[in-house]
Protein backbone atom coordinates (compact mmCIF):
# COMPACT_ATOMS: atom_id res chain seq x y z
CA UNK A 1 0.00 0.00 0.00
CA UNK A 2 1.27 3.29 -1.11
CA UNK A 3 1.26 6.44 0.97
CA UNK A 4 -0.08 10.22 0.88
CA UNK A 5 2.97 12.35 -0.07
CA UNK A 6 2.88 15.39 1.94
CA UNK A 7 1.31 17.44 -0.44
CA UNK A 8 -1.17 14.96 -1.44
CA UNK A 9 -2.23 14.99 2.06
CA UNK A 10 -2.53 18.68 2.48
CA UNK A 11 -4.99 18.69 -0.76
CA UNK A 12 -7.04 15.99 1.19
CA UNK A 13 -7.29 17.78 4.02
CA UNK A 14 -8.57 20.69 2.02
CA UNK A 15 -11.05 19.52 0.76
CA UNK A 16 -12.09 17.43 3.53
CA UNK A 17 -12.83 20.49 5.87
CA UNK A 18 -14.28 22.92 2.63
CA UNK A 19 -16.63 19.71 2.57
CA UNK A 20 -17.55 20.49 6.30
CA UNK A 21 -17.37 24.17 6.14
CA UNK A 22 -20.32 23.93 3.74
CA UNK A 23 -22.15 21.16 5.24
CA UNK A 24 -22.56 21.94 9.16
CA UNK A 25 -23.37 25.23 9.08
CA UNK A 26 -26.42 23.78 6.95
CA UNK A 27 -27.18 20.50 8.95
CA UNK A 28 -27.32 22.91 12.18
CA UNK A 29 -30.12 25.53 10.57
CA UNK A 30 -31.98 22.07 9.44
CA UNK A 31 -31.84 20.75 12.84
CA UNK A 32 -33.17 24.15 14.28
CA UNK A 33 -35.90 24.39 12.14
CA UNK A 34 -36.83 21.16 12.58
CA UNK A 35 -37.63 21.38 15.93
CA UNK A 36 -39.79 24.36 14.77
CA UNK A 37 -42.25 22.38 13.34
CA UNK A 38 -43.08 21.08 16.64
CA UNK A 39 -45.49 24.43 16.74
CA UNK A 40 -46.39 24.44 13.82
CA UNK A 41 -47.70 20.86 13.74
CA UNK A 42 -48.96 21.35 16.97
CA UNK A 43 -50.93 24.70 16.24
CA UNK A 44 -52.71 22.83 13.09
CA UNK A 45 -53.82 20.29 15.69
CA UNK A 46 -55.53 22.55 17.96
CA UNK A 47 -57.04 24.85 14.93
CA UNK A 48 -58.54 21.70 13.58
CA UNK A 49 -60.20 20.62 16.47
CA UNK A 50 -61.11 24.05 17.70
CA UNK A 51 -62.91 24.47 14.16
CA UNK A 52 -64.21 21.40 14.53
CA UNK A 53 -66.36 21.84 17.91
CA UNK A 54 -67.49 24.85 16.56
CA UNK A 55 -68.75 23.33 13.58
CA UNK A 56 -70.81 21.18 16.27
CA UNK A 57 -71.92 23.56 18.24
CA UNK A 58 -73.77 27.20 18.70
CA UNK A 59 -72.08 30.20 18.23
CA UNK A 60 -72.24 31.38 21.29
CA UNK A 61 -70.54 28.31 22.90
CA UNK A 62 -68.48 27.32 20.12
CA UNK A 63 -65.00 27.15 20.87
CA UNK A 64 -63.49 25.46 24.51
CA UNK A 65 -62.99 28.03 27.18
CA UNK A 66 -59.48 29.57 27.74
CA UNK A 67 -56.58 27.98 28.90
CA UNK A 68 -53.33 29.63 29.93
CA UNK A 69 -49.58 28.98 29.30
CA UNK A 70 -48.99 25.72 29.41
CA UNK A 71 -46.28 24.80 31.04
CA UNK A 72 -46.57 28.12 32.72
CA UNK A 73 -42.53 28.84 31.81
CA UNK A 74 -41.81 28.28 28.66
CA UNK A 75 -39.28 25.39 28.07
CA UNK A 76 -35.49 27.10 27.51
CA UNK A 77 -33.44 25.15 25.25
CA UNK A 78 -34.20 21.60 26.38
CA UNK A 79 -36.99 19.39 25.83
CA UNK A 80 -39.12 18.87 28.65
CA UNK A 81 -41.84 16.02 29.66
CA UNK A 82 -44.64 17.41 31.33
CA UNK A 83 -47.76 14.92 30.30
CA UNK A 84 -49.55 15.94 33.81
CA UNK A 85 -50.31 19.71 33.16
CA UNK A 86 -52.08 18.88 29.91
CA UNK A 87 -54.74 16.99 31.64
CA UNK A 88 -56.60 20.80 32.06
CA UNK A 89 -60.11 20.23 30.82
CA UNK A 90 -59.74 22.51 27.91
CA UNK A 91 -57.02 20.53 26.40
CA UNK A 92 -58.48 17.08 26.91
CA UNK A 93 -61.31 18.58 24.30
CA UNK A 94 -59.38 19.73 22.23
CA UNK A 95 -57.68 16.15 22.29
CA UNK A 96 -54.02 18.07 22.41
CA UNK A 97 -51.06 17.19 23.96
CA UNK A 98 -47.47 17.23 23.02
CA UNK A 99 -46.73 13.92 21.76
CA UNK A 100 -43.23 13.28 23.06
CA UNK A 101 -41.00 16.09 25.11
CA UNK A 102 -41.53 19.08 23.64
CA UNK A 103 -39.99 22.58 23.58
CA UNK A 104 -42.51 25.00 23.16
CA UNK A 105 -45.24 26.43 25.73
CA UNK A 106 -48.71 26.72 24.33
CA UNK A 107 -51.84 28.47 25.36
CA UNK A 108 -55.50 28.79 23.83
CA UNK A 109 -57.71 31.93 24.11
CA UNK A 110 -61.11 31.99 23.38
CA UNK A 111 -64.11 34.26 23.28
CA UNK A 112 -67.87 33.42 22.90
CA UNK A 113 -70.25 35.66 22.14
CA UNK A 114 -74.17 35.88 20.52
CA UNK A 115 -72.95 36.76 17.25
CA UNK A 116 -69.23 36.22 16.88
CA UNK A 117 -67.04 33.55 18.40
CA UNK A 118 -63.15 33.35 18.56
CA UNK A 119 -59.73 31.86 19.45
CA UNK A 120 -56.34 32.29 19.56
CA UNK A 121 -54.16 29.74 19.81
CA UNK A 122 -50.61 30.36 20.55
CA UNK A 123 -46.98 29.17 20.82
CA UNK A 124 -43.76 30.29 22.80
CA UNK A 125 -40.34 29.08 22.43
CA UNK A 126 -37.18 29.55 23.48
CA UNK A 127 -34.82 26.89 21.56
CA UNK A 128 -31.52 28.26 22.46
CA UNK A 129 -32.54 29.26 26.08
CA UNK A 130 -31.38 32.85 25.49
CA UNK A 131 -34.91 34.33 26.62
CA UNK A 132 -36.11 35.74 22.93
CA UNK A 133 -39.17 33.77 22.22
CA UNK A 134 -40.45 32.39 19.17
CA UNK A 135 -44.17 33.00 18.64
CA UNK A 136 -46.55 31.01 16.58
CA UNK A 137 -50.51 32.09 16.40
CA UNK A 138 -53.33 30.10 14.81
CA UNK A 139 -56.96 32.12 15.05
CA UNK A 140 -59.90 31.26 13.83
CA UNK A 141 -63.92 32.45 14.39
CA UNK A 142 -67.14 31.70 13.94
CA UNK A 143 -70.07 34.09 12.82
CA UNK A 144 -74.06 33.46 12.89
CA UNK A 145 -74.91 32.35 9.87
CA UNK A 146 -72.08 31.01 8.85
CA UNK A 147 -69.05 27.98 8.79
CA UNK A 148 -66.44 28.89 11.43
CA UNK A 149 -63.18 29.52 9.72
CA UNK A 150 -59.83 28.69 10.62
CA UNK A 151 -57.01 31.05 9.51
CA UNK A 152 -53.94 30.66 8.44
CA UNK A 153 -50.64 30.38 10.95
CA UNK A 154 -48.88 33.18 11.62
CA UNK A 155 -45.11 33.11 12.43
CA UNK A 156 -43.07 35.92 14.40
CA UNK A 157 -39.44 35.14 14.87
CA UNK A 158 -39.57 31.72 13.59
CA UNK A 159 -36.43 30.88 14.16
CA UNK A 160 -35.15 32.93 17.14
Amino acid sequence: MRSLTPLQAVVFVSIMLSVLAVFVPAFARNLRVSRVAEAIDGLGRIGKQATLIAASREVAQAYPPSVGLTPSEVPQGEAVNDEELWQQPTWLELGFSPRQPHRFAFEFDSKNGRELSTFRATAFGDLDGDAIYSRFEITGEFRRGQQPVLFPLEMYREVE
